[in-house]
């Protein structure tokens, strides 16, 4: 399955930043501040966050490598 779209991520606080549709994009980010999740992972990934803070707003953490 080939991925739709991306979530580029801010490396330190797991926060995302935008969304692209364009693979182009990737291998121009800076890779020391920011990674590009596919969106099924970010989506996961943010849920996860969720669920462990008891269904609020999760806490800023950096983005799992």
């Amino acid at each position: 399955m080939s991925n739709a779209s991306w979530v580029i991520v801010r490396r330190a606080t797991g926060e995302g930043v935008m969304e692209t549709f364009n693979a182009e994009l990737l291998p121009r980010l800076n890779a020391e501040r920011y990674v590009a999740a596919p969106i099924m992972d970010y989506l996961c990934e943010f849920n996860r966050r969720i669920r462990a803070a008891g269904g609020v707003e999760p806490p800023q953490e950096p983005w799992p490598t």
